[in-house]
């Protein structure tokens, strides 16, 4: 009887818990969202789609027409949750740690956009995103071989541009895309062959840093020059 009723209490606690993350909506306040969306060439692109949500609460979509044009009006949550306004961007989206994943583009031709509001000054019945440039997408692997015989000790870190941007519309920051490894990865003769991918836009620089047995950080640039690229790196 203990063990049901501990059970019970532990069902019930679950249920609070999701009812209390339920996203509370203005109701009587609705937002107009409006812009275009182009490529890196100012060509119009049609159905990409735009979603505004706060978590993973969809409050208004639509997509492109056919000149790459979009407006809706959408519902508003209460000022102390964070408006997210996403551009060719998958529903299940959360915020990112270290960069947006690839396949979080609903179009992955394309780069992404998240445009964000948080609690100040949210009062805005209008957000006129105005014309949205979308680079095409690009990927790299980078392949890292053990070459058999070296006895080197390698640390390295990876600087690229995400798949997807932030941009903050409480301040005219410029775009948020940046990721940069916080620490080295250490390799050393003990490591076995593994490739790593990155997600990142056409036209792009990735930057691979190393220290090579303790000598002074050294720099690969690899420039993304099509939409899936490789590049291999011994040590």
């Amino acid at each position: 009887m203990r063990k049901l009723y501990t059970s019970q209490l532990l069902l019930l606690g679950i249920l609070l818990l999701f009812q209390s993350c339920d996203i509370r909506v203005m109701d009587d306040h609705r937002i107009l969202i409006k812009g275009s969306v182009v490529d890196g060439e100012n060509n119009p692109i049609p159905n990409i789609p735009i979603r505004s949500h706060a978590y993973s609460e969809i409050f208004g979509e639509t997509l492109t027409d056919a000149n790459g044009n979009f407006e809706f009006t959408s519902l508003e949550a209460e000022n102390y949750y964070r408006l997210e306004i996403g551009v060719n961007i998958k529903t299940n989206i959360y915020y990112y740690d270290g960069g947006y994943s690839y396949d979080l583009t609903e179009n992955p031709d394309y780069s992404g956009k998240q445009y964000f509001k948080d609690s100040r000054d949210r009062n805005a019945s209008t957000y006129n995103l105005g014309k949205i440039q979308l680079n095409k997408a690009a990927r790299l692997t980078i392949l890292f071989n053990n070459t058999p015989g070296d006895n080197n000790a390698v640390a390295y870190k990876i600087e690229y541009q995400s798949a997807i941007c932030e941009i903050d519309l409480n301040h005219n920051n410029p775009e948020d895309c940046f990721v940069n490894d916080d620490y080295y990865q250490q390799l050393d003769i003990n490591t076995s062959n593994f490739q790593n991918t990155f997600n990142s836009q056409l036209g792009s620089t990735v930057l691979l840093k190393y220290i090579l047995n303790n000598e002074p950080e050294q720099t690969i640039a690899i420039p993304l020059t099509n939409t899936d690229n490789t590049y291999v790196f011994e040590f």
